[in-house]
This record gives structure tokens, C-alpha cells and sequence, in this order.
């Protein structure tokens, strides 16, 4: 493994915002009751369970914007190579 300091090019080269709407994803869970476990990993899904309503829901959206940034940092990757 490297240390980012041992890196000559920077692994992000610009920046941007992702936005999940918290009313959107209440939406695809109501449509969708299982649809966290697309999402989440096992102990992941133990924690939400346990949420109220909203914060699981908070919860979802924050764990889907995750995985997005971990997908395209992954491409990133993939593309240096």
C-alpha cells in the first residue's frame, strides 16, 4: 500500500457534489421494502433496522452516496493504471 504523500499525481484531480434527495430515497424504500439490502452490506443492514423511520432513511442515502464514491475513486483507479 502507498501513502498518499509517496503519490506523484494526486488520485482526485477535481471536485464535485454528489446529492441524494432524502424524499427520494423514503419513496423507493416505501416502493420497495427490501431494497436496503441491495444496498447494504449485512452488518450494515443490522444497524438500520434498528433506526427510526427517518434516520434509516438518512441512514440509506448516506451509505448509497458512500459506495457512489467509492465506485468512481475504484474507476479512477482503474483508468491510472
Amino acid at each position: 500500500m502507498f501513502k498518499y504523500s509517496e503519490r506523484s499525481d494526486p488520485l482526485i484531480i477535481g471536485n464535485g457534489i454528489d446529492i441524494v434527495e432524502i424524499d427520494r430515497m423514503r419513496a423507493v424504500s416505501k416502493r420497495q421494502p427490501k431494497f436496503y439490502k441491495r444496498i447494504l452490506v449485512v452488518k450494515e443492514q443490522e444497524q438500520y433496522l434498528k433506526l427510526s423511520s427517518r434516520r434509516a432513511v438518512e441512514f440509506l442515502a448516506g451509505r448509497l452516496l458512500l459506495k457512489k464514491l467509492m465506485q468512481k475513486r475504484g474507476e479512477q483507479e482503474l483508468e491510472r493504471s
